[in-house]
């Protein structure tokens, strides 16, 4: 830990936060996502942390609730410089893969551009059902795109459909 961080942990008055922010920060630091975590998912780190920077905190089930750990998060951003996932970093992701989407409709490729964009904004990076939902718009659009143009441009698209089927 840093100076800095190890300030920042330093001006939480429990125990019980000032672990769970260490927790989290190592967490972010190796993959900066916001993580949802029961005791059992943490039990040993916990106990390492408290051991080790705080030896006469309780070692015992001190889990955190919504509000807490949204607080902690909050610090966690400030230390490393990042900002949560939010409505309008959404929709400047949706305007980024929309234009991507133009030159390809690969999954996989598109969400590895989503990725890409918010770690170079450094943006923390949110659930996977949150980046499945703006992946399927954007492949949606892209696809409703293309119908149209098709659309557009297809003269007689009864007899385009009929010669297709007879060959």
């Amino acid at each position: 830990m840093t100076d800095e961080e190890y300030a920042a942990v330093n001006r939480l008055n429990s125990y019980r936060n000032r672990i769970h922010l260490v927790l989290i920060l190592g967490y972010f630091k190796v993959k900066p996502v916001c993580l949802v975590y029961g005791w059992k998912d943490i039990a040993d780190d916990y106990r390492y942390v408290a051991e080790r920077y705080f030896p006469s905190a309780s070692k015992q089930n001190k889990n955190i609730d919504r509000q807490t750990r949204g607080r902690l998060y909050h610090a966690v951003f400030s230390i490393v410089g990042y900002q949560r996932y939010d409505q309008p970093v959404e929709l400047e992701l949706l305007t980024y893969l929309n234009k991507r989407a133009t030159l390809y409709v690969d999954e996989t490729q598109l969400f590895k551009d989503m990725v890409a964009l918010l770690e170079s904004k450094q943006m923390a990076i949110p659930r996977y059902s949150t980046l499945q939902k703006v992946i399927s718009s954007v492949v949606n659009t892209e696809e409703a795109r293309l119908a149209a143009l098709i659309g557009r441009h297809l003269s007689n698209k009864d007899a385009f459909f009929s010669a297709d089927r007879s060959q």
